[in-house]
């Protein structure tokens, strides 16, 4: 599969690069990242969490229509859908958008099941082979809004009610919430367990909440969302895909806003690139290890490893 999607991006010129493992400031997404020290520098360094930041200096650069079939690591919790490393795709084209991205990965992703998995018709099976449920490829994929979505499962009032109020309403819903969460994450915690998690077929959730995606590029009819998508598919998120945000002064702002009170640090370096110009671009990340589940029906991520983390029997 993955030889097959290297040739899928190629034909449609996209350039493979390579880009840091070690980096001095993790970022790309919000995660913990591995941390270590490099002896010759003198200096300490982090796997990378994500290569997002390196492949954005490449399009200021000149580079048009890049990817990156890369290893990111994240120290956080093992689980049946996460491992400590894992194998995800990015890739990025100047002049476009969250949408024209959107196309291009139901189209890759339908081209791999109809390949690999014989139709768009993918069952999942229990241990002793009887069918699950089946999961639906078929084209055009849903797209649909994510506040809708939320209405949808919370109440059409959800958004107009107190905070006070929300968080009520998720005892009433069954959703376990921590005091210390903003409420902007307390609506994603009802969006993940009421709506991302028992969404089999593929749908394209459109425009979530600013101050969830820093690094994309604002709504320009709502400035409180960005023009992203999540697609889901099998209860779990698949691919991210973003209007890339381009404006030095805004990002600046927006990852300072995020890293405020955390642990995570502003990669400024980053935002000086962009004071150099870069294109209005779209760009993807695909979860490899999940689009493999979901395409043969494993439940867990370990059965698509071939050495999982696993604790160690002396320990």
């Amino acid at each position: 599969m993955i030889a097959e999607i290297r040739r899928f991006l190629q034909e449609r010129g996209y350039l493979e690069v390579e880009t840091p493992m070690l980096q001095d400031v993790a970022g790309g997404a919000a995660a913990k990242p591995f941390e270590t020290y490099h002896n010759a520098l003198d200096m300490p360094l982090t796997l990378r969490i994500a290569p997002e930041l390196f492949l954005k200096r490449l399009m200021v650069g000149g580079f048009t229509k890049i990817f990156e079939l890369n290893r990111s690591f994240r120290n956080e919790g093992i689980d049946r859908r996460h491992n400590p490393e894992f194998t995800m795709l990015e890739a990025y084209c100047a002049c476009g958008d969250f949408e024209t991205m959107a196309n291009m990965v139901e189209e890759l992703i339908c081209h791999l099941a109809e390949k690999f998995c014989g139709g768009l018709q993918i069952d999942h099976k229990d241990a002793e082979g009887n069918v699950l449920y089946t999961i639906d490829l078929s084209r055009p994929w849903k797209r649909a809004d994510y506040q809708d979505l939320i209405r949808g499962v919370a109440g059409e009032d959800w958004f107009d009610i107190s905070p006070e109020a929300r968080r009520a309403r998720c005892e009433e819903l069954g959703v376990e919430i921590s005091p210390d969460m903003k409420d902007v994450d307390v609506s994603q915690q009802v969006y993940e367990k009421l709506v991302e998690e028992k969404t089999m077929n593929p749908c394209f959730v459109t425009h979530v909440a600013k101050d969830l995606v820093p690094l994309a590029k604002l709504n320009r009819e709502n400035p409180d969302v960005v023009d992203v998508y999540e697609l889901v598919i099998n209860g779990q998120e698949i691919s991210p895909g973003y209007s890339e945000l381009n404006d030095p002064d805004v990002q600046k702002e927006r990852l300072e806003h995020q890293a405020a009170g955390e642990t995570q640090r502003v990669d400024y370096d980053f935002i000086e690139t962009l004071e150099y110009g870069m294109p209005s671009a779209g760009g993807i990340g695909i979860g490899i290890d999940r689009v493999v589940m979901m395409l043969t029906g494993a439940s867990s991520i370990r059965d698509v490893l071939l050495f999982p983390q696993l604790k160690r029997k002396d320990s």
